[in-house]
């Protein structure tokens, strides 16, 4: 099973040739609002594809 997720997560790498700065640990309970904006708190600092970032909003 975890091989199986390996290489998944590979080919899903390999698909994407762009590379993007990412928060790394986006959560409802990092995003504040702040004199009417929204702010992402505590990064954990990563970068991959755009894909990942979208994985924390479900």
């Amino acid at each position: 099973m975890l091989s199986k997720g390996e290489k998944l997560r590979q080919n899903l790498l390999d698909a994407t040739a762009e590379t993007f700065v990412l928060h790394g640990d986006l959560h409802l309970d990092n995003i504040l609002s702040h004199n009417n904006n929204w702010v992402a708190i505590d990064p954990k600092g990563s970068r991959g594809p755009i894909q990942l970032f979208w994985g924390c909003t479900r």
